[in-house]
């Protein structure tokens, strides 16, 4: 995997000095010129940035550890972590928070987990190119049982992210989650593969819903391992 990135990576930097070398050799040609190609380098450039992206996240997902599990404040750990993706949100993205109060602890990786939020929040402003709100909200479900996965009914911690986005529809759902797929030009569909392990190594759940022109709810189920003092 490592050498698959690097053969990836190489070629990736030469294309880009040599689009540099061209946007410079333009700049010296008059505005009719520029006006024509800049639009066709810029659209270079973000392919270039789609497939370095890939790139990264193509390694996160094959070199994804074993959790390395802390018992932590769910609540506190939600808060901290979209106050740091709030201060990078696009001007026109709002994202609102529906907490609990109810004081949640489980057992997680802390890296992994903020990988997820992240991860489901930039898919969420990839749906809205033209601006919109993502509410990420925590609450209690008590004495659900996952037929399958659960001996005896228990209590969940249940993170959802909601946005006002494109939606999707029923035969792309049935897909999301396998790797590779994707339904963004933009994304290389490891993403969302990448979620549902690390939540499946966490023990927990992972749900979508979906509509068109409405908007996308992931649900993700964390089992609930102590109750914080």
């Amino acid at each position: 995997a490592q050498r698959v990135a690097h053969d990836l990576k190489n070629p990736l930097g030469t294309i880009q000095m040599i689009l540099q070398k061209l946007r410079t050799l333009v700049t010296k040609e008059n505005q009719e010129v520029q006006a024509a190609l800049f639009p066709y380098f810029d659209k270079i450039e973000s392919r270039i940035e789609s497939l370095r992206k890939m790139t990264r996240n193509f390694l996160k997902f094959v070199n994804i550890e074993a959790p390395h599990f802390i018992v932590i404040n769910l609540n506190d750990f939600l808060q901290r972590t979209l106050d740091t993706i709030t201060a990078a949100l696009p001007p026109d993205i709002q994202l609102r928070r529906e907490i609990s109060d109810e004081v949640t602890g489980v057992e997680i990786d802390v890296e992994q987990m903020a990988s997820v939020l992240e991860n489901l929040i930039a898919n969420a402003i990839d749906a809205m190119p033209k601006g919109g709100d993502i509410t990420v909200s925590l609450r209690v479900a008590q004495r659900l049982q996952f037929i399958g996965y659960d001996d005896r009914p228990r209590d969940y911690a249940l993170i959802e992210v909601r946005d006002t986005g494109v939606g999707m529809p029923a035969d792309v759902l049935d897909h999301l989650f396998e790797p590779h797929f994707s339904y963004s030009k933009e994304s290389s569909g490891l993403g969302l593969a990448m979620v549902k392990k690390i939540i499946d190594d966490h023990r927990g759940q992972t749900e979508v819903e979906s509509e068109v022109d409405v908007g996308t709810l992931f649900t993700l189920y964390l089992p609930i391992r102590i109750s914080m003092p």
